[in-house]
């Protein structure tokens, strides 16, 4: 079972969440419900959940101040942001923090339980490109982290910074223990997600590059083809169309 937690500054508005959302239907549980980003944090520190879903206009701290002080602290759950602002500024705020959706009110119910689905396949596919048994080392520690966050902007240097260790001494284990660089394997879990994603059939190629950690569509091309030897939409053509 996953888990979820929501955040809303009106009552009436999370319990609005609860209905349209309809966790239990999907196999979420509630972890909590807070009527501020400031209590929702920290919550989420102490036991992140696979799902946040919040409001983006909350008193001192905004939904968007919260994804980005979560991701200050390597948190790599999935966000999505419920606003009723149709604002390119919001809109490109949350995605800058890797925010997974940007759901406007009022609140569809037709169009959260597309939303949901989405959400699960993302999760469930994640969980098929992550290592269940991670070796009880420094090195196991680094695999876990990046399995956690490739879909986050990360590189050699955030990660070392988040893991306490000196980057090249960090580049240097992945390189011995894997024959391959440390951007190298953040890539391969990378496009081992998109695949993922592709082969469900639901999501746009545009879609996939920016929710596994790509900064640029023609990136994501780029490295796709590197490990799979062929761009995305062929390899959506193959496997889906058969074409």
């Amino acid at each position: 079972m996953y888990r979820a937690i929501i955040v809303d500054d009106d009552r009436w508005a999370l319990e609005d969440i609860k209905k349209s959302f309809d966790f239990p239907s999907f196999d979420f549980a509630i972890q909590g419900e807070y009527m501020s980003a400031e209590s929702a944090f920290e919550a989420i520190v102490m036991q992140p959940p696979e799902l946040v879903v919040s409001d983006i206009r909350m008193g001192s701290l905004s939904g968007i101040d919260l994804i980005r002080k979560c991701r200050g602290k390597g948190i790599g759950s999935l966000f999505v942001i419920v606003s009723g602002y149709d604002d390119i500024d919001y809109i490109q705020a949350a995605f800058t923090y890797s925010a997974f959706y940007y759901l406007l009110k009022p609140i569809d119910d037709i169009k959260t339980r597309e939303l949901m689905q989405r959400i699960i396949l993302r999760l469930n596919a994640k969980v098929r490109c992550q290592i269940k048994n991670y070796p009880q080392d420094t090195f196991g520690k680094a695999m876990k982290y990046v399995d956690e966050h490739f879909t986050e902007v990360l590189s050699l240097e955030s990660a070392s910074e988040a893991l306490f260790l000196n980057k090249n001494y960090l580049s240097d284990l992945f390189s011995k223990r894997l024959g391959m660089t440390f951007t190298q394997y953040r890539n391969k879990q990378r496009i081992c997600l998109a695949e993922q994603m592709i082969l469900e059939g639901i999501f746009s190629i545009t879609d996939i590059a920016y929710s596994c950690g790509f900064e640029s569509l023609s990136r994501f091309s780029k490295v796709f083809k590197q490990i799979k030897g062929t761009p995305p939409q062929q390899f959506r053509q193959k496997n889906i169309t058969g074409e």
